[in-house]
């Protein structure tokens, strides 16, 4: 079920005819207040041994009936969904097993980020910059910056944990005016003169799966380990 809280009390929204077949990676709601749902299906059985498949696609909601988006409105559409974003210029970005997507509002563009797969998360950042978090397909986590024309990768090279060092944890990124965070199974990491460092915890610890982060001032930084 997808619940909503009108300010007093719960309702389950109606899915309608949507399949049921899966269960629900993402939600966002965007400016308009329509909800967007992001589906994982169980990995497809023609996947390579080792190297499951995750299949999805996204529905948005507008009071009355849903409209879905899938592999042939862009490729990465195609993949199981991790995140659903609106970003302040409007544009909503999702993250899958297949890769990024972003919505200008009328079509959809795969957005092509310098790693393999597995886009994760999706922030934008107080310069208006996009930022976006991932790990490989080897357990490498990477980090990227879109400025609207290019992108600027960070990966193990530049501090960030390297092959299985995560323990293929969905690594979370937050931009805020005091600095770039960014959530991985080896502990919070920040950017630092072009460098990545871990700022929590400081000595190595069992592997987390910090799914989110939230900065309530420069000197507070919550983080969800499930």
């Amino acid at each position: 079920a997808v619940m909503h809280w009108d300010g007093s009390s719960w309702s389950s929204l109606d899915l309608g005819a949507l399949k049921a077949d899966a269960t629900v990676g993402a939600i966002a709601v965007d400016a308009a207040g329509r909800p967007w749902i992001g589906w994982v299906r169980d990995a497809d059985p023609d996947s390579p041994p080792g190297s499951p498949v995750y299949l999805g696609w996204v529905s948005r909601y507008d009071g009355s009936s849903w409209t879905t988006f899938d592999a042939t409105d862009a490729a990465a559409l195609g993949g199981g969904v991790f995140t659903i974003k609106q970003l302040p210029d409007g544009t909503v970005w999702v993250a899958s097993a297949a890769g990024l997507a972003r919505f200008d509002g009328s079509s959809w563009a795969d957005a092509e980020g310098p790693w393999g797969t597995w886009g994760a998360s999706v922030a934008a950042a107080p310069d208006g910059a996009t930022w976006v978090a991932a790990y490989d397909s080897d357990g490498a986590i990477r980090v990227a910056r879109f400025d609207g024309r290019s992108w600027v990768s960070y990966g193990p090279s530049d501090g960030l944990p390297g092959p299985s060092e995560s323990a293929y944890a969905v690594a979370h990124a937050l931009p805020t005016k005091d600095g770039v965070f960014v959530g991985t199974g080896a502990g919070i990491y920040r950017l630092s003169d072009g460098r990545w460092e871990r700022a929590w915890p400081r000595d190595p610890s069992p592997r987390m799966d910090p799914r989110n982060l939230l900065a309530m001032s420069r000197d507070e930084l919550w983080a969800i380990d499930r």
